[in-house]
């Protein structure tokens, strides 16, 4: 009897692990782990399609707020603001323009009359701009002690130029009527469709806010003519 038992169990160690080893057989045909290792270069090209453009999104880091700042500002000290007849020629304003410097952007805005806004790629443009324009006499207002970056372009024949010209395209500066953005709320399905349709009509576009840093850079620059001991406070107020 005992003879039998001894070879059962030995039969039994040959079928099963013993327990506390933690041992497994591996099935026949499949390889080991050390054989299913892959390179750096074979685990790169294993990854999954959108894993590679989001490690480069969190490997980028953001321009935080005071360098968007100061890079907008930048911006605008290279940019002038040009008073434009209601007909111009497109090609020959920036053909005249570009005689000064290379034009980084432009667009025409209409607000009380058509204004242009254009941007050069360097500072010593709007100097030679300025070397070649004369500030208007004015016998009712005060001369502004510095030359600015506002200026007026007036046609030689402005009659005749002026009626071979169509209007240039003016990108849009007012928000929308409240009557109409009323029944667009009202149209929309759910709450969150009707703040994305507030969302969509009143964010500011890159042309809107380069205008804004504009307008607080010639407010800026007027400001330290007069007062030039405020420029510290005015960068900050601004």
């Amino acid at each position: 009897m005992a003879s039998r038992m001894g070879l059962l169990l030995r039969w039994c160690r040959l079928r099963f692990p013993v327990p506390g080893t933690g041992q497994k057989r591996r099935a026949p045909g499949r390889p080991r782990l050390s054989q299913v290792r892959l390179s750096s270069t074979e685990a790169a090209a294993h990854r999954a399609p959108g894993r590679e453009e989001a490690d480069s999104k969190v490997g980028t880091r953001k321009k935080t707020f005071p360098e968007v700042q100061a890079e907008r500002l930048e911006q605008a000290q290279r940019t002038v603001l040009i008073s434009c007849p209601d007909k111009i020629s497109e090609k020959k304003f920036l053909k005249y323009l570009s005689h000064h410097g290379k034009i980084n952007s432009h667009y025409f805005y209409e607000r009380y009359g058509t204004y242009a806004v254009v941007e050069f790629s360097e500072k010593d443009s709007i100097a030679s701009l300025q070397d070649v324009t004369r500030t208007p006499v004015i016998e009712e207002e005060c001369a502004v002690p510095f030359k600015s970056r506002l200026f007026t372009l007036t046609l030689k024949n402005s009659s005749t130029q002026a009626a071979n010209q169509a209007p240039v395209h003016c990108h849009k500066q007012s928000t929308i009527p409240v009557s109409d953005l009323v029944q667009k709320l009202c149209s929309a399905d759910s709450v969150s469709n009707q703040l994305y349709t507030l969302m969509d009509e009143y964010q500011l576009t890159e042309e809107n806010t380069k205008l804004r840093f504009l307008a607080c850079s010639l407010i800026q620059e007027i400001a330290c003519a007069y007062f030039p001991e405020c420029t510290g406070l005015l960068q900050q107020r601004l």
